[in-house]
């Protein structure tokens, strides 16, 4: 990763918590990337259809479009961008359930900025 270019990645964050999006920004910003910001599935749907972004980062449990109906939304016209759950819900089988949902993966918060590197880094790798 020594020669990563973050520069080049669009990576969109819908969450709505401020402090979860504080930290998120906090990190993805000092890697220099491109960094869109949604406060609800609603919003991040809406974005998607103006934007493109090589990776998605989409909260479970936001208003107004939680993350498994914004995830439908947004695929109808990106199939293949990497999207990975950004959650705070553990329950037995999380993985699979995502995957099955059409998640590409997922990260746990509290996250640490190495897990987050890692999963961006593999998905958005060239």
């Amino acid at each position: 990763m020594d020669n990563y270019n973050w520069e080049l990645k669009k990576i969109l964050i819908a969450e709505d918590n401020k402090i979860n999006m504080l930290i998120a920004r906090k990190f993805l910003t000092s890697w220099g990337v491109i960094l869109t910001e949604s406060v609800n599935g609603e919003e991040a749907v809406e974005l998607c259809k103006r934007k493109e972004f090589d990776l998605i980062l989409l909260d479970l449990e936001m208003p107004v479009v939680n993350g498994y109906q914004a995830l439908v939304e947004i695929r109808k016209g990106h199939a293949t961008v990497p999207i990975i759950a950004f959650t705070a819900t553990t329950f037995d089988k999380i993985k699979d359930v995502l995957l099955q949902n059409g998640f590409n993966d997922y990260v746990l918060k509290p996250f640490t900025p190495a897990e987050l590197n890692a999963k961006i880094y593999s998905y958005t790798k060239v």
